[in-house]
C-alpha cells in the first residue's frame, strides 16, 4: 500500500482528554483485561467537526481585525 494514511493515537486522545478534565467519552475505550486502548472513530466526528467551526471562526475574527 503506498498512500499515506493519517490517524489518532488513543493514548493521545486519552492525554488530551486529561488535559481538559474529560473523565468520559464515548469515542474512547480503554479494556483493563487487555490493557487495550481504543477509539471509535464515528464519535470522533462531531468532536472534530465542531472543532473545524471553532477554529474558521477565530481566524475570520482574527482576517477581520
Amino acid at each position: 500500500y503506498d498512500k499515506k494514511m493519517y490517524g489518532f493515537v488513543a493514548q493521545e486522545v486519552k492525554a488530551a482528554m486529561d488535559s481538559i478534565g474529560l473523565d468520559d467519552w464515548a469515542g474512547y475505550a480503554y479494556d483493563d483485561d487487555n490493557d487495550t486502548h481504543a477509539l471509535r472513530l464515528m464519535e470522533m466526528t462531531g468532536v472534530l467537526v465542531q472543532g473545524w467551526k471553532d477554529l474558521d471562526a477565530r481566524i475570520a475574527a482574527l482576517e477581520a481585525a
